[in-house]
């Protein structure tokens, strides 16, 4: 999933699955229109065909929600937020960035990074299976520059906080301190 544009907490989402056999690509026909419907590709092509109908299923008139029915996988998108419902057939067998469904209870495994090691952060993984100096559907370069300048942009969401805001935060730290000091 990617936003379409950057800068908005709230931006839309472009969302694409890929397999070997298929690709599909799903985004609002209208950009910045959250009623507008949600138009699908597959393999690249708009026509709505059997197969479409098939994959794809609309929760409203709207078609502004919809869930694609994958080959025991379920995804809901509504051009926002994305939904992933996986078959329990894939118990213990699937990993990466849905988790390793496999009933653990602590959470650790589940940051299991691309090179099977355990990610010490939530950054180190989802950097982890970041296609690197790759380009987008847009023929925009993915490259190290660019994931800094998202991880920048997003620390809220990945639960760090920069260098500049870990600075502000150890300085508003210590000055509480000082003021209690003072105070006692």
């Amino acid at each position: 999933m990617k936003a379409i544009e950057r800068g908005n907490k709230y931006s839309q989402k472009k969302l694409k699955l890929l397999s070997p056999q298929m690709s599909v690509e799903c985004q609002r026909e209208t950009p910045n229109n959250h009623n507008s419907p949600i138009k699908c590709k597959i393999n690249g092509k708009e026509e709505e065909n059997n197969q479409q109908q098939q994959l794809i299923q609309y929760n409203n008139n709207q078609k502004n929600d919809l869930i694609i029915n994958w080959d025991k996988l379920a995804v809901r998108f509504n051009g926002y937020k994305v939904w992933i419902k996986i078959s329990s057939d894939y118990r213990n067998t699937q990993c990466g960035l849905c988790g390793h469904y496999d009933d653990a209870s602590n959470d650790e495994n589940e940051l299991l990074m691309a090179n099977n090691e355990i990610a010490p952060s939530l950054t180190q993984f989802h950097r982890s299976y970041s296609l690197s100096n790759s380009y987008d559907n847009d023929d925009k370069l993915c490259n190290a520059q660019e994931l800094d300048k998202f991880y920048e942009e997003n620390s809220n969401k990945f639960g760090y906080l920069n260098e500049m805001e870990e600075n502000k935060e150890e300085e508003r730290r210590e000055e509480e301190e000082r003021k209690k000091k003072i105070i006692n």
